[in-house]
């Protein structure tokens, strides 16, 4: 059986080409592989050293896949003699102009990652950052929500929380408050402590053990300013506990006489003789 000059041609062509595509299926099989593999052990690592789940989704199944299956194209294509240069610089320009339309956006992924790595809180933790109180309820890669004791959320860009400073109330366990209250400068001190450091008992959620304490903060314009200190296991009772002192105070610093100093100036008036 005899093929035409054309026929041949196409034979030659198809030789040349079949071990060029099997390559090429190749080199991407192996790359699949090598990626399923590297991506488990990697995983199987960062989830004994405890690091944020969330990170590790970011990093394995989103960053490194995409970095191997683009290589993976890469080495198949120089595998069959196709240029990707061109491509590759093409890819390149059109990421350098997604990342300035979308730097805010690329800002709040990069510092909710940090976020994932550093730990500076916990989902369930109450937190302070931006003037802003509650209980944080979930931490994306772009944003952490919370909860305040108005029962609202609120949704704060990851930027924003690496760029504050932020307060962590329930890292350490027990929290501390501070209640400041003035007396004039005729009152007893002592008399004033021993009226303050009842009040505490009247509220169940004020720790005994650390003992409230009240000192001396400082010698105003208008009266000698103390504080009372107290220990508050369960941070979310803060606010209340805080409103409710200050009532109390008032009243009894009203029972037994106590004054609570207005703000008030001096003017000395000088007779020319």
């Amino acid at each position: 059986m005899e093929f035409l000059p054309y026929e041949i041609e196409k034979i030659t062509q198809f030789d040349l080409w079949l071990p060029k595509a099997l390559g090429f299926i190749g080199v991407l099989v192996v790359f699949w592989a090598l990626n399923y593999v590297l991506r488990k052990i990697l995983k199987a690592v960062l989830y004994r050293t405890k690091v944020h789940r969330e990170l590790i989704v970011i990093l394995v199944d989103n960053v490194l896949w995409l970095v191997l299956w683009i290589t993976a194209f890469v080495v198949a294509f120089d595998y069959i003699n196709v240029d990707v240069n061109a491509a590759l610089a093409g890819i390149g320009f059109f990421g350098v102009a997604i990342g300035f339309a979308a730097k805010d956006s690329l800002g709040n992924i990069v510092a909710g990652m940090m976020i994932f790595w550093d730990k500076p809180f916990q989902v369930g933790e109450w937190i302070e950052v931006d003037e802003k109180f509650g209980q944080v309820k979930t931490i994306t890669v772009r944003s952490t929500r919370i909860r305040t004791l108005d029962n609202t959320f609120i949704i704060i860009p990851n930027q924003t929380i690496i760029n504050s400073a932020l307060i962590n109330h329930s890292a350490e366990g027990a929290t501390r408050v501070k209640i400041a209250v003035s007396i004039s400068y005729d009152q007893s001190i002592d008399w004033a402590r021993q009226t303050l450091l009842l009040l505490p008992k009247e509220i169940p959620f004020i720790l005994q053990e650390p003992a409230p304490d009240v000192i001396v903060s400082n010698l105003g314009d208008s009266g000698v300013e103390l504080q009372l200190r107290i220990w508050l296991d369960d941070v979310s009772k803060e606010r209340s506990v805080r409103f409710k002192l200050q009532e109390l105070i008032r009243k009894a610093f009203a029972e037994v006489d106590i004054e609570i100093p207005y703000p008030h100036q001096t003017v000395i008036l000088k007779q020319d003789k």
